[in-house]
């Protein structure tokens, strides 16, 4: 029995370290109008826990992403030009672990003053 949680302990720790994402810990937000144009809203190796969205009476989309060459050579878009109906407020599901956003994250709407965003992050 012994034997088994231990051979159990070394398998986690070995998963554990074969974790590519820096470990982070300090929690932190951005909240704002989403900008028309591509900006950096925050610099460094994030994690998102969640996304809140609201929109005012004419809708509208946005991009969520971060500031690496990850994916392709070129930025991973986790939420790429997602429609948002008017008057509507959205929480976006993150998963328990959250998203991993390495260099940090860029965000843009569709149009200037259409999107309230709220970011929860920790780096």
């Amino acid at each position: 029995m012994i034997k088994r949680i231990w051979a159990l302990l070394l398998v986690s720790a070995a998963l554990l370290s074969a974790e590519t994402f820096p470990l982070v810990s300090r929690a932190a937000y951005y909240s704002a109008n989403m900008p028309a144009t591509l900006t950096t809203v925050v610099t460094g190796d994030a994690i998102i826990d969640g996304v809140y969205l609201s929109t005012g009476s004419t809708g509208g989309s946005y991009t969520i992403q971060d500031i690496s060459t990850d994916c392709n050579s070129g930025v991973c878009k986790w939420f790429d030009t997602v429609p948002l109906a008017a008057n509507t407020t959205y929480v976006i599901p993150i998963p328990q672990r959250g998203v991993p956003m390495s260099g940090g994250i860029k965000i843009q709407a569709s149009g200037s003053n259409l999107i309230s965003v709220k970011i929860i992050y920790r780096y």
